[in-house]
């Protein structure tokens, strides 16, 4: 493989990024994040995770899932 440039935009997928942006990947899939709100992003990702292993924790010491989750799964870091 050739380098044909550094530090430089790309477009992957018809996804543009630029220097500073990061790319996250795991065996489930790829997260772009623009550089500017880079850390409000990841704080939320720390909170999201960190609620999803309060869940986890319930479930494992008994608790059914439809009681711990009750369809409020995909509110958790709503602020409303």
């Amino acid at each position: 493989m050739i380098e044909l440039a550094t530090n430089s935009t790309v477009t992957i997928n018809g996804v543009t990024l630029a220097p500073g942006d990061l790319v996250i990947a795991d065996g489930s899939g790829v997260v772009f994040v623009p550089f500017g709100p880079a850390e409000q992003v990841l704080a939320a990702a720390e909170q999201l995770g960190a609620r999803e292993a309060e869940l986890a924790a319930q479930i494992e010491c008994g608790v059914p899932p439809t009681e711990v989750l009750g369809g409020g799964y995909e509110r958790m870091l709503s602020r409303d």
